[in-house]
């Protein structure tokens, strides 16, 4: 009795600290959301990409050229566009949205899997203060919504008890439409369905079980394949435009290659910064939280950590990036399996003996987050501009005035700036020939084509990523000709020529 009324105390007391735990997730998300910061240029190659389908001239599941989205965002994405044109905090409500309910879902998924009371809020607590998630989720990218699909799918798999054939019925109809829903699905179905299938093969099954199987697989797989031909395998300059990105980003390859690639992904998703040694440490948690999930329930489990697999394979093929955001949607997996590492409960029903693994777990994370920064919170919640990409929406009304497309006017709006082609996108003033979206600035200025014209630029901190504005204008004072400054809240515009 006295167990019962303790246990029912500590369970009000885990709920409520998660309640605080993801009310604080959403505080940080909306202080993201309401900075309203311009688009930036991976938004912009998505929005431009999109317009025809945007304005209806094409189906939502018709694929883009050289970007991707999948055809439920796409479908969302018209519905915004229709009633607010290109407007920065409609289009970022699918994302943001998408991250809200992540959030509670998670925490649920984590009570379905971790066993020991409060151990489900250590993971709970770096999704809702993780900055890589935070950031996605106030911009208009895949990348988030990838991430809820992950979490539900989960969440469907460590729920499924009974297969009837109703049930099966209603798992492939789900099945389908996730299909249309992004990349995640797709990995996770493919993962789902090839993990049945080998216990299938080697088990024995009467005529039945096939039956439900190929009932769960048959419609998903159509969509899959009719997804990879219309959207993917019919758009060659998406294709490699893809290939020649990821060819320059990351050297050729699309999979980890090296110790430093394994490092990149860890920091990525943990925040840590690792050597070799931690690594290891890493390794050593996640295959001891393996161990333990697989003795639990090894098809379920399985099944949860599939999608991993089949990326690593696409991957490796060449057709599928397993880099950075593009796995982004793999976290939830990763935290669980790392977290069940130190599920006291679940090792001590196998043997009272076994605890001692959770605890040197445990004492090897404390190792790997003793020197953990968070104070990158404080900035999210009182820098408005912590995590600004561009300034195209504060550079364009100044080019308005000033910009003419005659030959003698250069516009500097290098990498991520380039966004001033979405705010340019109905008006048409800005010839893009006279605007830098490539070089840096010293490359840029010392090019003889910046020679004896008029230089458009914007200065800016940009907090999340560094910035050299200080040293840019410093540059310009000392060796370039002023013709116009103009300093407002955000930034400084200059109009100058070189000397």
């Amino acid at each position: 009795m006295v167990d019962n009324k303790l246990c029912k105390i500590l369970s009000f007391f885990e709920y409520f600290f998660a309640f605080l735990i993801i009310l604080f997730g959403f505080y940080l998300r909306y202080k993201a959301y309401s900075a309203n910061l311009s688009f930036w240029v991976d938004e912009e190659a998505v929005l431009l990409n999109s317009q025809n389908i945007f304005e209806g001239i094409e189906p939502f599941w018709h694929g883009l050229k050289s970007e991707h989205l999948s055809p439920f965002l796409l479908l969302l994405g018209r519905l915004v566009y229709k009633n607010f044109s290109y407007n920065e905090m409609a289009f970022r409500i699918i994302p943001l949205t998408a991250s809200i309910i992540t959030l509670p879902l998670f925490f649920l998924l984590l009570k379905k899997i971790v066993k020991t009371k409060f151990i489900a809020l250590i993971p709970l607590l770096f999704v809702s203060i993780n900055s890589v998630v935070i950031f996605y989720s106030q911009y208009f990218k895949f990348y988030i919504s990838d991430f809820l699909w992950s979490v539900l799918i989960a969440i469907f798999i460590f729920n499924i008890k009974s297969l009837t054939i109703r049930n099966t019925v209603l798992y492939a109809v789900i099945a389908f439409i996730l299909s249309w829903f992004g990349h995640s699905p797709i990995f996770y179905l493919s993962g789902i369905s090839l993990c049945i299938l080998i216990k299938l093969l080697f088990s024995k099954n009467d005529r039945e079980i096939w039956i439900k199987y190929l009932i769960f697989c048959i419609p998903w797989f159509s969509a899959a394949c009719f997804y990879f031909y219309q959207v993917v395998n019919n758009k060659t300059e998406y294709r490699e435009y893809l290939y020649k990105y990821w060819n320059n980003f990351v050297g050729g390859n699309f999979a980890p290659q090296n110790i430093n690639d394994i490092e990149n992904l860890i920091f990525y998703h943990t925040g840590s910064y690792t050597d070799y040694h931690t690594v290891v440490l890493w390794f050593i948690i996640a295959l001891s939280g393996l161990f333990i999930m697989l003795k639990r329930d090894n098809l379920k489990t399985l099944c949860f950590i599939s999608p991993i697999f089949i990326m690593l394979i696409f991957a490796y093929l060449g057709v599928f990036p397993f880099l950075e955001r593009q796995t982004l949607y793999l976290m939830p997996i990763w935290l669980i399996v790392s977290t069940k590492s130190i599920d006291f409960i679940d090792w001590k029903s196998l043997n009272q003996y076994l605890v001692v693994i959770p605890v040197i777990c445990f004492c090897m994370l404390f190792y790997i987050f003793k020197n953990y920064d968070i104070s990158y919170v404080n900035d999210i919640i009182y820098n408005p501009n912590y995590f600004r990409m561009s300034t195209a929406k504060e550079f364009y009304p100044f080019l308005i005035k000033d910009y003419k497309p005659d030959g003698h006017h250069l516009i500097y709006s290098c990498g991520r700036d380039a966004s001033l082609r979405i705010y340019d996108v109905f008006n048409k003033i800005i010839n893009f020939d006279d605007a830098e979206e490539i070089n840096d600035f010293d490359t840029f200025i010392n090019n003889p084509k910046a020679d004896n014209k008029i230089i458009h630029i914007y200065l800016m901190d940009y907090p999340f990523i560094g910035t050299k504005s200080s040293e840019i204008y410093a540059y310009i004072q000392k060796n370039c000709v002023i013709i116009k400054e103009i300093s407002d809240d955000k930034g400084k515009y200059l109009m100058f020529r070189k000397k």
